[in-house]
C-alpha cells in the first residue's frame, strides 16, 4: 500500500472545510431529518456519494488541512475530446439547476490518497 495521487477535474466551488460546502448546499436544498441525522452520522462527503449530484472529494485523504470540492466531475469527460466542451456545458446547465447564479470554476487539482 502506497500513496496515490489521482487528478482532479470538476466543474464547482472549492470550500475550506465540510462544513462549508454542506452550509452552501444547504442554502439551495432542502434536506429533511432524517437526511440531516445521516449526514451527523457518516458526514457530508459520505452522504453526498450516496446521493450522486453533485459530486463531493477533497484533495487528502491523510489530514483534515486541504479544500474540499463541491461540483460536477468533469474527468470522465477528458476522454473523448470532442465531446468535452458539450459536458462542460452540460454540467454549466446543472449547475445552474442547483445553485442558480452563483459562481463556478473549472478545478483542476491533485487527490492524495
Amino acid at each position: 500500500m502506497g500513496i496515490n495521487y489521482n487528478p482532479i477535474l470538476y466543474l464547482g466551488r472549492v470550500f475550506e472545510s465540510e462544513e462549508d460546502a454542506l452550509a452552501f448546499y444547504q442554502k439551495y436544498s432542502k434536506l429533511s431529518e432524517d437526511q440531516l441525522k445521516d449526514i451527523e452520522v457518516g458526514g457530508f462527503g459520505e452522504w453526498v456519494c450516496w446521493h450522486p449530484t453533485p459530486s463531493f472529494t477533497r484533495t487528502s485523504y491523510y489530514t483534515d488541512n486541504c479544500d474540499y470540492i463541491l461540483g460536477f466531475n468533469l474527468k470522465p469527460s477528458i476522454h473523448t475530446p470532442e465531446l468535452f466542451p458539450a459536458a462542460v456545458s452540460k454540467e454549466i446547465l446543472k449547475w445552474k439547476e442547483m445553485f442558480g447564479d452563483e459562481p463556478y470554476n473549472i478545478i483542476h487539482a491533485v487527490c492524495v490518497s
